[in-house]
């Protein structure tokens, strides 16, 4: 068409078109995918994130294991995700996971060698994960509403929630149980004297008839609703994640949270970034940013989860460790044992079973669709 026009002219059209094509705005990148568990990221980060590096980020959240796992198998997963290390062997065996330079992270050798340990019994080569947080399950209660309905003093044991008959008689206060399924069957094993790993058949059909017993009593076994119902009144007593608790004891002086003298679990949280990420680069960018040692401060004093680097929780110790929320922030604080490996026992079957007829089988839809 254009050889038709005269030759000056078609000159100057072809300039035009090519002066418009260029003046046209390039089409918007798709903002990265973050997906991690509820409360768990000072969103201050996001928008620092993004001003430092033009990436926009699409943040979402989550409120179970089950969601991890669908999130991964997803012909279009997030491009972060943020699951409990003790999944990562089974997503590394099926190549759910892209490997990581994780050794080229300045905050790579600033890890706590107890968090490098339990990173390496799941992710032998340290290629998949990156620590974001740690912590352990706790009890968070009113210790006067509770001894009121104990008729006595509580104690520091997990038997205020394990036991059926101490349980019933905090069901007129309100007690609630994680659904966490590997975390409450390794702490149920381990307050019996036994080991969840070397779990026999007579073990697992006493884990079925405690869940029978114990369900009567229990307002609720989910993640979230004690966070609410505990300041509220609704209820005395919760088995709690460590940062929630901490989180609860700060605003509301009447609560106190405690690791059980039998121990509690120790669990990780670690970046990853799925094989079928389509913004893996992004992703790492993002993981190197929260990484960094202010970037983790500011990140571990807002959302009260322990940092797993070792100049950052020295900083927290020096800063908070006199409040009563972070006294236990030290891995050796409260507890005589506090980091009882999570048991692979929980993926069986019938303690699996079980323990969806317990808490309820998850709804139709993830939590995965509400923002922060």
């Amino acid at each position: 068409m254009l050889a038709a026009i005269p030759g000056l002219f078609r000159q100057r059209l072809s300039a035009l078109l090519f002066a418009l094509l260029v003046a046209l705005p390039a089409a918007a990148s798709p903002p990265m995918v973050v997906a991690n568990w509820n409360d768990y990221i000072n969103p201050d980060l996001l928008a620092r994130f993004t001003a430092e590096t033009g990436i926009q980020v699409d943040y979402r959240t989550y409120e179970t294991d089950t969601d991890v796992d669908a999130l991964l198998r997803q012909d279009f997963p997030p491009d972060v995700l943020v699951p409990d290390i003790h999944y990562l062997p089974a997503l590394i065996r099926e190549g759910l996971l892209q490997p990581l330079d994780l050794r080229s992270l300045p905050a790579y050798e600033d890890l706590d060698p107890l968090i490098l340990s339990r990173l390496s019994s799941a992710d032998p080569w340290r290629r998949y994960a990156m620590p974001y947080h740690w912590g352990r399950v706790g009890i968070v209660l009113d210790r006067s509403r509770v001894e009121q309905a104990l008729g006595g003093p509580a104690g520091r044991s997990w038997s205020l929630l394990f036991d059926p008959a101490r349980l019933q008689q905090l069901a007129s206060c309100g007690a609630s149980l994680l659904d966490a399924r590997a975390e409450f069957f390794t702490l149920w094993m381990n307050w019996r004297g036994a080991l969840a790993e070397r779990a026999t058949s007579r073990d697992i059909r006493a884990f079925q008839q405690a869940l029978v017993e114990l369900r009567p009593h229990l307002r609720a076994v989910d993640n979230l609703g004690y966070l609410e119902d505990l300041p509220a009144g609704r209820q005395c007593i919760a088995m709690a994640w460590e940062g929630d608790a901490r989180s609860l004891v700060s605003a509301n002086a009447h609560l106190e949270f405690f690791i059980p003298d039998e121990g509690s679990t120790l669990y990780i949280d670690a970046m990853v970034v799925p094989a079928k990420a389509r913004m893996a680069s992004e992703a790492w960018r993002f993981i190197e940013f929260m990484t960094r040692p202010e970037i983790a401060y500011l990140n571990a004093a807002y959302i009260q989860y322990n940092s797993p680097y070792k100049t950052v929780i020295c900083y927290l110790v020096q800063t908070r460790g006199e409040e009563a929320a972070w006294r236990h922030l030290q891995l050796g604080a409260g507890g005589n044992t506090v980091s009882l490996m999570l048991s692979p026992g929980s993926q069986r079957r019938e303690v699996a079973d079980a323990w969806t007829a317990f808490a309820g089988a998850p709804g139709e839809g993830l939590a995965v669709g509400a923002r922060n």
